[in-house]
């Protein structure tokens, strides 16, 4: 089924249970599908926003806008009232008609595995409109779709395989439990359902990176069908693979800004996400879920009030078989959050706070070692992972050859609303290096260089909201360097290059809009060991103001010793801290 569909015209192959009507006698059948009482269809079985829940996680980027029409008049089919009924039963037939046609020669697409499935939900309502003979070529075609999937692999795209050979059976399966042809499809969909979910997510329920463009369709289709199961008591999912989706729940949390987008995605969303967010919450039975929910969706039922942040789950969460890391200042929907991607040779990240967006885009590095620019051999790695209620702290590395590497540094700290964005080179003798680093802008802020010093303002299209500072670069620009923070037409630019074996460029991004009219300075400060003044391939430090507020800076770049910086004794290998009015320092991070 890698290329077309393959399909076989059956005439009336369904057996049925004694006693059943059978479609031969069409009025009967269509008589025995209305009076049922079970099975229960997927409107009752998630209640409010049933009609249209094969659009939720769906956005514009997923490429099915094509079957959105033939979604919304199938969702008219459930909702039509008698006065329109023949005109609808005339162009549902006729659109129909076209369809099966030109179903053998489809390509397999998203957009066909939508209508397959939209098509299969309507069934039921179906046989109210259609005579018996495109009804049940209609249920004959899609169950050998469902049997054609289920023999060979369909396609490497995880919503397709998802779609065909798990949703698609599991609707015949729960719809129509008279027809063995139906029922013969369950022990597969349970089994390839299953093993879908384990197999793309991490063992806590986050997804891998190659699928994150769709986890929420993925989440809407898990969602549909463990609904439709549980209202017609089948088996869905395996317990462990059932365990996957409760963590997926939370995870679909920690993935979703405070109005209620994903992080990661720019893309308009088709679909309520709100009545997603609902089903899957209710499936999951989690209360601190709800309560998560509650302090990050605005208008969201409950009190956020009720639960302390200490009862919480932390909303931050990295996963290096994922290639995933979301850090997060909080649950609450000012907050700011940072998603990374690092699954495979590049980055790819996206900062927000509140509903916010800022940056969003592959989060580039460009190195050249002696004129020569170098590429990440392999993937990117992680080397730490911290979270606690003061920052959230991330580091990287990829090898660069010739025994040289590359790392990235990320701390969002989370009362103190920055973030801080550490770039290092390191190899073993001192060469000429180049280092590039850029951040992709989002389209609705506005990046503004101050004249006479080397900070950025970063603007939305009212007023100045964040601040980007070059901590290794002078704050004047009177001041010699050899780097500069630039903007471009993409967003901003950062370069340093140094003689040295190792060379660390680092960028400060204060996040907090309160500040912005506020002094503030930086500064590169000296580090010494034994009472001599270390190069900064060595070590180096800083220290930032804004307003009242100072932070420090500390790294070590070759190996740990015991240095001095601003009078403080350090023998680790990294440290954030923050000064008092006293002049003492409060460590908010310290790597040994």
């Amino acid at each position: 089924m890698s290329g077309s569909l393959t399909v076989a015209k059956k005439q009336n192959a369904v057996r049925l249970d004694a006693g059943t009507p059978d479609p031969s006698d069409w009025e009967q059948w269509v008589q025995h599908l209305q009076n049922r009482i079970k099975p229960i269809g997927l409107r009752e079985a998630v209640k409010s926003g049933g009609r249209k829940a094969l659009r939720w996680g769906l956005s514009d980027g997923h490429g099915v806008n094509d079957a959105l029409p033939l979604l919304s008049n199938l969702e008219n089919v459930a909702r039509k009232r008698k006065s329109k009924r023949k005109s609808l039963d005339t162009a549902i037939a006729t659109e129909l008609e076209g369809w099966l046609q030109g179903l053998p020669a489809r390509e397999v697409s998203r957009t066909l595995c939508l209508e397959c499935i939209a098509w299969s939900y309507a069934l039921v309502d179906l046989a109210r409109e259609l005579p018996a003979a495109p009804w049940c070529e209609l249920l004959d075609q899609l169950v050998e779709v469902a049997n054609d999937a289920r023999r060979s692999s369909p396609s490497d795209d995880p919503l397709v395989q998802q779609w065909l050979v798990g949703e698609l059976p599991l609707i015949l399966v729960c719809l129509f439990p008279e027809l063995d042809q139906c029922q013969e499809l369950h022990d597969s969909a349970s089994e390839l359902l299953s093993a879908a979910l384990i197999d793309l997510l991490d063992g806590e329920g986050l997804i891998h990176s190659r699928a994150i463009e769709s986890f929420r369709p993925l989440l809407a289709s898990w969602t549909r069908c463990q609904s439709l199961a549980c209202a017609n008591d089948r088996s869905c999912l395996t317990e462990a693979a059932q365990e996957q989706y409760d963590w997926m729940v939370l995870q679909m949390l920690r993935l979703s800004r405070g109005d209620g987008s994903q992080i990661f995605c720019d893309a308009d969303e088709i679909g309520d996400w709100r009545k997603l967010s609902q089903a899957a919450l209710k499936l999951s039975g989690d209360p601190h879920d709800q309560m998560v929910a509650s302090r990050l969706f605005s208008g969201w039922p409950g009190s956020a009030k009720r639960s302390s942040r200490k009862s919480l789950p932390d909303a931050s969460v990295c996963s290096e078989w994922a290639g995933i890391a979301v850090m997060r200042g909080g649950w609450g929907r000012g907050k700011t959050d940072l998603g990374v991607i690092f699954g495979e040779d590049s980055v790819f990240a996206g900062l927000s706070r509140g509903t916010q967006q800022i940056f969003t885009g592959p989060w580039k590095a460009d190195v050249c070692v002696d004129g020569k620019r170098l590429a990440v051999q392999g993937r990117w790695s992680e080397l730490c992972w911290f979270s606690d209620e003061d920052v959230v702290y991330l580091e990287l590395e990829a090898p660069l050859g010739n025994g040289i590497v590359l790392q990235r540094q990320v701390l969002v700290a989370r009362k103190e609303e920055f973030l801080l964005l550490g770039h290092v080179v390191l190899g073993k003798k001192p060469v000429e290096i180049d280092l590039e680093v850029s951040w992709p802008l989002h389209e609705s802020m506005h990046l503004q260089p101050a004249d006479e010093t080397r900070e950025v303002t970063i603007s939305d299209r009212r007023k100045p909201r964040f601040l980007a500072l070059p901590l290794s670069l002078p704050e004047w620009r009177a001041a010699p360097a050899d780097g500069e923070l630039t903007v471009t037409t993409s967003g901003l630019l950062l370069k340093q290059r140094g003689v040295a074996s190792r060379l660390e460029v680092p960028l400060f991004i204060d996040l907090d809009p309160r500040q912005r009219t506020k002094p503030y300075t930086w500064r590169q400060l000296t580090v010494a060991e034994d009472l001599q003044v270390q190069p900064r391939d060595v070590a180096t430090g800083y220290r930032v103001q804004i307003g009242r507020r100072q932070w420090m800076f500390y790294r070590s770049l070759a190996a740990k010793r015991i240095r001095t910086v601003l009078g403080q004794n350090l023998g680790c290998e990294y440290i954030c801290g923050r000064f008092h009015t006293n002049g003492s320092v409060e460590t908010l991070i310290e790597i040994e």
